[in-house]
């Protein structure tokens, strides 16, 4: 009795096994295709942004006009982040004292802190870049340079890529 169960779960999985093993080898190359595609998409996107930031960069180290607005504007930034706390801590105060649920305020309140944040952290990141400008400006190249070297791309590639 037990030769023929192990005999049977051999026809089995002999059988199952070759079906499988077709399918597999069916699907691989369209997830290797697909793999492909999301790893060019993710090189075309790193690319376009080191492309942007250097450029936005340049201009705040060429242009003492455009940098004077950056931080006039990054300052209005700075400020408005510090009313978004004070009113943060007013609506917390008034949701406590009036034992209401505040809640809507408080998260609108808390998203212009964050929407503020993000622009104080990237006026903080475009400084540190022009204090170190011909580093940043070299490193900046350097890794466009190998990511369209590594990929076969070249500076007019949004021409000719297809969308994925």
């Amino acid at each position: 009795m037990g030769e023929i169960n192990w005999a049977l779960t051999l026809l089995i999985s002999l059988v199952l096994s070759i079906p499988a093993g077709i399918f597999t080898n069916l699907i691989t190359p369209k997830i290797q295709d697909q793999i492909e595609k999301r790893a060019l998409s993710t090189q075309y996107k790193r690319l376009e942004r080191l492309r942007k930031e250097l450029k936005r960069v340049e201009q705040l180290h060429d242009n003492i006009e455009y940098l004077n607005v950056s931080i006039a504007r990054h300052n209005m930034t700075f400020f408005i982040q510090i009313l978004n706390i004070l009113l943060l801590m007013l609506a917390v105060m008034y949701a406590y004292s009036k034992g209401s649920d505040a809640t809507v305020f408080n998260i609108v309140i808390l998203i212009l802190i964050a929407a503020t944040t993000s622009i104080f952290f990237r006026f903080r990141d475009d400084l540190s870049r022009l204090s170190r400008y011909e580093e940043y400006k070299k490193d900046a190249l350097e890794q466009i340079k190998k990511i369209e070297s590594e990929q076969g791309l070249n500076k007019d590639h949004r021409k000719s890529r297809r969308k994925f």
